[in-house]
């Protein structure tokens, strides 16, 4: 398998995660989540950006900075990132 496969296939995986998680967080269907909405325009605030992050870092065992979601603030873009970790 080359690489490029295997980042999209992480991105794919991790963006149904991330999908979930909002949708938990948010209380709204995953159906109802979209991939290329920014997190604030679903009216995160910095504080549950802090959770958010601390439970993404938790899940992919890395040490993430709470930036990383300002700097890629979409499900697709978050998830792009992540999967080249």
């Amino acid at each position: 398998m080359n690489s490029s496969c295997f980042v999209s296939n992480n991105s794919i995986i991790i963006e149904k995660w991330l999908v979930s998680y909002l949708s938990n967080l948010l209380d709204i269907k995953e159906n109802e989540i979209d991939r290329d909405t920014n997190f604030i325009d679903y009216g995160l605030d910095s504080a549950t950006i802090v959770v958010m992050t601390t439970d993404i870092a938790n899940w992919v065992n890395q040490d993430l900075n709470t930036r990383l979601i300002y700097d890629n603030p979409t499900v697709v873009k978050l998830s792009e990132y992540l999967s080249e970790l």
